[in-house]
């Protein structure tokens, strides 16, 4: 899987996902680290960053870029990422990772947002982003370009061997650019479009082009009614998905100095 990953940033860099995610940036200041505020928690779930210990996840935990999130049987998980561009829910036995979220420091507030969807569910609302915006969903094989859009997509790994997994991609609205390679590295890279209301199934090794299929009602209500419960309590909490900045402490006055002491005085009689 190590080897699909880093085809899935070879995407990104070649921009096979560019028409729709990259425009010019005029930055008008360095970028700035972006933050995932937890709003809701249910049920068993926990974060941790590399090299260390996996902790409760509790509503309000700021959550910066290379945390990592597992949820257990029947918890979820909402947040509101990046500045509340987007609405996200964790579903329940899911691993995401937030690999990068950043505010691009531009007069049009652009930020760029890549997640990374090791496996489990993962749902969400992104707003419409500006020119320059991206928002980015890797999975083992490739990588969505999200723009404007409501989506939900499955990864499911095999228990007994990670190289074989199947990937679901559904659009609720909007649209997605999903570009994706099999297990051949020197193959070509396939790109599919999925429209509103429909979803791509890709397994392990499919290298031609999937065909979007039609989402049925008993596909999408469930998933309408998830995002706008999402949609509708992350924009409501009053987490700042943004947290204060750390007040600079007031430097103490400087110690005056000690007054001189006064001369010394003879007090030897004095000598006729």
């Amino acid at each position: 899987m190590k080897t699909l990953r880093s085809f899935s940033k070879y995407l990104v860099g070649f921009g096979l996902t560019a028409a729709m995610l990259i425009g010019v940036t005029s930055a008008n200041s360095a970028p700035a680290v972006g933050y995932a505020a937890v709003t809701t928690v249910q049920g068993d779930a926990q974060y941790m960053y590399p090299g260390q210990d996996w902790k409760a996840l509790t509503p309000g935990t700021m959550l910066t870029s290379g945390a990592v999130i597992k949820t257990g049987g029947g918890a979820f998980v909402y947040m509101a990422v990046n500045q509340k561009t987007s609405a996200v829910r964790v579903n329940e036995n899911s691993v995401l990772a937030l690999e990068k979220m950043q505010q691009l420091g531009t007069a049009e507030k652009d930020t760029d947002t890549t997640l990374d969807i090791r496996s489990g569910t993962v749902a969400g609302d992104v707003k419409k982003l500006a020119k320059a915006s991206h928002f980015d969903i890797r999975t083992p094989n490739g990588v969505a370009g999200i723009r404007g859009t409501s989506w939900s997509i499955t990864v499911t790994v095999s228990s007994g061997n990670d190289q074989l997994y199947q990937i679901s991609v559904s659009c609720i609205n909007g649209q997605i650019v999903y570009a994706y390679r099999g297990t051949d590295a020197a193959s070509a890279p396939v790109t599919v479009v999925v429209n509103e209301q429909q979803q791509i199934v890709i397994k392990s090794g499919d290298q031609q082009v999937v065909t979007p299929a039609t989402l049925t009602s008993l596909q999408s209500q469930p998933l309408i009614a998830q995002i706008s419960d999402l949609s509708v309590k992350v924009e409501a909490s009053p987490i700042n998905p943004e947290p204060s900045p750390t007040p600079t402490p007031t430097p103490a006055p400087p110690t005056p100095a000690p007054a001189p002491a006064p001369p010394e005085q003879n007090t030897s009689p004095v000598v006729p």
